[in-house]
């Protein structure tokens, strides 16, 4: 199994949105199985843990993925998701945010004293171990 990177989730999210209908009264979208793995170059298991995965985080419901077809109700929130840049985004944004934390807390090194500087040096430490253990997942998948 290959590495669901947050780009091919993104991917295969947009073509759901481009090609299915949005939930109204429960709208079920059928479609067949192969255009799908076809248009990613992804196996069935692949593809079902990112459906199971949508589903999970509320994106579709009454997901029923088989070998041929695969049916599902898209929900508004997957279109929303979408539409505000997805996976990638919500990446991007978590990686600035800790590069933003890491950078607040060396401006505040400068204004503690001795006793407050080695308590921020702890915390520093910890930000960079998480900011680091997240910039090689995020490399590791591109």
């Amino acid at each position: 199994m290959r590495e669901i990177t947050p780009e091919l989730k993104d991917s295969v999210l947009k073509l759901l949105c481009e090609e299915c209908i949005l939930e109204s009264h429960s709208e079920i979208n059928e479609t067949s199985i192969q255009t799908i793995l076809d248009s990613f170059a992804i196996s069935f298991d692949e593809l079902n843990a990112i459906l199971t995965y949508f589903e999970r985080i509320g994106l579709l419901k009454n997901l029923n993925a088989r070998h041929i077809y695969i049916s599902f109700v898209l929900k508004m929130e997957a279109n929303d998701f979408n539409r505000k840049g997805g996976f990638t985004f919500q990446e991007t944004i978590l990686l600035s945010n800790i590069d933003k934390l890491l950078l607040e807390i060396e401006v505040l090194k400068k204004d503690l004293s001795p006793d407050q500087l080695d308590k921020a040096n702890k915390v520093v430490s910890i930000a960079g171990v998480i900011s680091s253990a997240l910039l090689a997942v995020v490399n590791k998948g591109q």
